[in-house]
């Protein structure tokens, strides 16, 4: 048997072991007699956030089908990892260019599929059915309503995504909406008496969540919402509400309605299940579920301060540029700058 499928059968065999555990874990508790979920935690799977559409209903690959798409992207790594051509040429006009030498150095790209109570999930949203979000098509949030009046994206700083400005992560809460190259994808969880700490590693979000069961008394929009948590059981619930509309993005439109329930659940002794819920009146015709396992770090693991300073440089040069296109525009100059 080649390497590559020992270690995939491997990777199998430790997997279900997490998604056996879920049932019957029984989570050891905390100074405070609360679930203990402390830790420093990690998404090391990659799935499509919606189900393709050609998916339809299929909700879990089978076995052989996962091992396949596990090759498939060991294979893509071997080739991401080989060294650029130097006597390559300048790409087509238009053509878009990435930080392709910088991705060459980024460590390995997740290659593994979520396995959840013995699924091999083909997204991370499972529910509705079909894994897809059902947007509320007359719907218009913050940016497209801007977009209607005739502005254009590059017109203001307000209308830059908030990832971009460095206000806060890629979508309304950190782990849900994930950004390559690989960002995004940990967590460390501190718990005290009265409050829990989410920390996630990009754009430093830290969240500090009053534990209560009352609502929360921020009624004024938040740029990560105005969140509450509880426990039951074994699970840590928070409920977040009242978020900036800003906070929609072109992933997940949503509106001043929309409210958030996170669950995290330990599912063995180096597992946590991160469970997700959009509620959105206004911006969804229906809510949305989805799953993401997390791993414990390892002990040479570390989340790294994520020190965002694009704000205070990038968005100034992304707004000049724009208007030295319109004046190249008014001129009736290429890019370039010629006619």
């Amino acid at each position: 048997m080649e390497s590559g499928a020992r270690n995939s059968l491997l990777l199998f065999s430790l997997v279900a072991n997490f998604a056996f555990a879920q049932s019957s874990y029984n989570p050891p508790r905390n100074e405070f007699d609360q679930p203990d979920l402390q830790g420093y935690w990690i998404n090391r799977v990659s799935a499509a956030f919606q189900r393709p559409q050609e998916l339809g209903l299929k909700r879990a690959y089978t076995a052989a089908e996962a091992e396949e798409i596990i090759r498939g992207r060991e294979a893509a790594q071997q080739q991401r990892i080989q060294p650029s051509d130097p006597d390559r040429g300048a790409p087509p006009a238009g053509e878009l260019i990435t930080n392709v030498a910088d991705a060459n150095f980024h460590p390995e790209f997740a290659k593994d599929l979520p396995l959840i109570d013995g699924e091999y999930r083909t997204s991370l949203i499972i529910d509705p059915p079909n894994g897809r979000i059902a947007p509320n098509p007359e719907f218009r949030d913050y940016y497209l309503q801007h977009f209607d009046a005739g502005y254009d994206a590059f017109d203001d700083a307000k209308l830059r995504p908030a990832n971009e400005r460095c206000l806060n992560s890629p979508g309304q809460v950190p782990l849900v909406i994930q950004i390559g190259p690989e960002d995004s994808k940990t967590m460390q969880i501190l718990q005290f008496e009265d409050y829990v700490v989410l920390n996630a590693e990009y754009a430093t979000a830290v969240r500090i969540i009053p534990l209560t069961t009352e609502e929360n008394s921020i009624s004024w929009p938040q740029w990560r919402g105005a969140s509450v948590g509880r426990y039951e059981g074994g699970s840590l619930i928070v409920t977040s509400k009242n978020f900036r509309i800003e906070q929609s993005n072109r992933r997940i439109r949503t509106s001043s309605e929309l409210e958030i329930t996170e669950v995290f659940s330990r599912a063995g002794e180096d597992q946590l299940l991160y469970r997700f819920t959009f509620t959105d009146p206004v911006a969804l015709q229906q809510p949305f579920t989805g799953e993401i396992p997390l791993d414990r770090m390892g002990k040479s693991e570390i989340i790294y301060e994520s020190a965002c300073h694009e704000g205070n440089h990038a968005v100034r040069g992304i707004l000049a540029g724009a208007r030295r296109g319109d004046v190249d525009a008014e001129l009736g100059l290429s890019s370039a700058g010629t006619p």
